[in-house]
């Protein structure tokens, strides 16, 4: 059930402090946003996927998927 009912308790303390934790929550969304709009600079389209600890699985699948088109490149010469 929901809580429908308007919370009085320090009410006037809030809109008192309503600004600070504005400018707190602005602060941090405008910091997502550099830092987002960094990584897609650095990384280009993969930045939503990127993730420093995830570098050496990518280079792993790279290195697999080369290698895969390398030996049917041999095989399609072999053949």
């Amino acid at each position: 059930m929901k809580n429908k009912k308007f919370n009085k308790h320090n009410f006037f303390h809030r809109i008192i402090a309503s600004p600070f934790v504005f400018c707190i929550i602005l602060i941090a969304h405008n910091f997502f946003v550099i830092k987002r709009f960094w990584h897609f600079i650095k990384f280009g389209g993969e930045f939503v996927n990127f993730e420093m600890n995830e570098r050496k699985t990518l280079l792993e699948i790279f290195d697999m998927l080369k290698d895969i088109k390398e030996e049917r490149d041999s095989n399609k010469q072999n053949k």
